[in-house]
């Protein structure tokens, strides 16, 4: 079996699509040993975006051997990369002649004629890729065919493409945001929303996967989701550039969605979709605190707190989270617009130790409740998971006090 090939990308307008290299001996330039080094440090020249670097070290290959489909291929993504699209034509149209049935060069030829917007020779290119047997690359050609029937208008067919990249990879974590983004769009919040929970059970969030998730709680109604998802964008890439959209309260027009509906036929935002592979995986996992103590549940052996809720960030819980240490953790329970729904959940959990407390998002006026104050993460981990064994049904959010602090403090 051939040694799976390391991935780049190249960013077209609205959206990114997975390009491929290859190591592996491809034609007579690389037969020698000085060639196949050669070939393979324009190969990582090219991975590390070093293009015009690479372009010097290619001269002297296609001299030398000038009907070397391979070299001609790289030549075709370098200078694609560096915008001259006269040469890059070129150089992979005489590639192609080449090497007819190269599916990785197919592949990136596709992503080529793309950027084109040569909608019907990118899909063909993408096709004769994908119908290769012993293409082990299918799913990223299939997630690639679909970015570019949707980025041709045919959503349906890019339903289609994304669908059979979960069938060829169940665990295709591109194919499963770009469904969800496309189920968000024609206005099945609830779709979307199913394919982010397999989406989060594979892959790690990033910053684009967490905006969206925001804008499928909104659309769903689902506070707790949007409020979860903002939390974590805000701490985990506070410098992103969906951070600042969802900071400025234009989350949904940078995403290319109408503020009111998510609709197919909404304008696309440059930059709003360019994900994917790359992102996912370059992008930290949060840091967790390393902590270990016993379980405490959520209604027994806590100090008796039961406070009578005003209005505002005057409310007695407010003054309560303010008094505990930033370093000490809580659960939320849950958030709504309504602060009534909030009350009942805490009678009928028959929470002793809690507090409500009011923040703004994207103009809206949302309550949350918290309950507890632990010393560490575990122990807020071990409550939640007592809480939602005695029935509760929804999974409680472990938050740090310090962070609910500076969100109830720049409420007004």
């Amino acid at each position: 079996m051939r040694k799976r090939r390391i991935l780049f990308f190249t960013t077209l307008i609205a959206f990114s699509l997975a390009g491929c290299t290859s190591t592996q001996v491809k034609d007579e330039a690389s037969s020698s040993l000085e060639n196949a080094e050669l070939v393979a440090q324009v190969e990582r020249d090219l991975e590390e975006g070093k293009t015009d670097l690479a372009l010097l070290e290619l001269e002297p290959l296609l001299k030398s051997h000038p009907d070397s489909g391979h070299l001609h291929g790289l030549a075709g993504q370098a200078y694609a990369r560096n915008k001259d699209l006269e040469n890059a034509e070129k150089h992979y149209s005489r590639a192609i002649q080449l090497s007819p049935d190269d599916t990785e060069l197919l592949m990136n030829y596709g992503v080529f004629l793309c950027q084109r917007e040569k909608y019907v020779e990118a899909d063909n290119a993408f096709l004769k890729a994908i119908r290769d047997p012993d293409n082990l690359y299918r799913d990223i050609a299939l997630v690639n065919a679909g970015m570019c029937a949707k980025k041709a208008g045919e959503l349906q067919r890019a339903e289609r493409y994304f669908n059979a990249a979960l069938q060829v990879n169940p665990d295709s974590a591109v194919a499963l945001y770009q469904l969800a983004r496309l189920s968000l769009e024609v206005g099945q919040p609830a779709q979307a929303r199913t394919f982010m929970i397999r989406y989060d059970a594979i892959a790690r969030p990033t910053s684009k996967s967490l905006l969206l998730s925001v804008l499928i709680g909104d659309e769903l109604g689902d506070y707790n989701l949007a409020s979860q998802s903002s939390e974590k964008l805000m701490e985990l890439y506070p410098n992103s550039p969906e951070a600042g959209s969802l900071a400025a309260g234009v989350a949904a027009s940078y995403m290319g969605l109408p503020e009111d509906q998510a609709t197919a036929s909404s304008p696309v935002v440059p930059g709003a979709d360019e994900v994917v592979l790359a992102s996912m995986i370059s992008e930290p996992e949060p840091e967790q605190p390393t902590v270990v103590d016993d379980a405490v549940d959520l209604r027994q052996g806590q100090e008796s707190v039961r406070p009578e809720l005003g209005s505002g960030n005057e409310l007695p819980g407010v003054i309560w989270i303010e008094s505990q240490p930033g370093s000490h953790f809580t659960l939320q329970l849950s958030a709504s617009s309504n602060i009534e729904n909030l009350q009942k959940l805490s009678t009928q959990l028959k929470l002793q130790q809690y507090a409500i407390f009011r923040f703004k998002r994207d103009g809206k006026e949302i309550y949350a409740l918290v309950s507890g104050s632990y010393a560490d993460y575990q122990q807020a981990i071990q409550a939640g998971d007592a809480l939602t064994r005695s029935g509760y049904q929804e999974q409680p959010w472990v938050r740090q006090f310090s962070t609910l602090q500076k969100l109830i403090r720049a409420t007004p």
